[in-house]
């Protein structure tokens, strides 16, 4: 993954709308791996993009946490799923 995939994910400009449903845990287990992947990506990128990857970075931790808030979200499958990853 690269800092451009990251910015136009994370980016103000790219939001949704609509009422699909979507799985939390999912959610959470995607914004898990994009953290790993960012946190990796700081460094090995310039001083000018680390501040855009920052901000990326605490996106995805706020909606990580967002899902995990969530009444619908399984922490034993997100673990199965992580797990099954790593």
């Amino acid at each position: 993954m690269n800092l451009t995939y990251f910015t136009n994910k994370f980016s103000n400009n790219n939001k949704k709308s609509g009422g699909n449903r979507f799985n939390p845990t999912h959610k959470f287990v995607e914004y898990s791996l994009d953290l790993i992947e960012m946190r990796k990506l700081v460094t090995k990128v310039s001083f000018e993009e680390k501040s855009k990857l920052l901000k990326c970075i605490e996106i995805a931790e706020r909606k990580k946490n967002w899902h995990y808030n969530r009444e619908e979200f399984n922490m034993r499958d997100a673990n199965i799923i992580l797990s099954a990853i790593k």
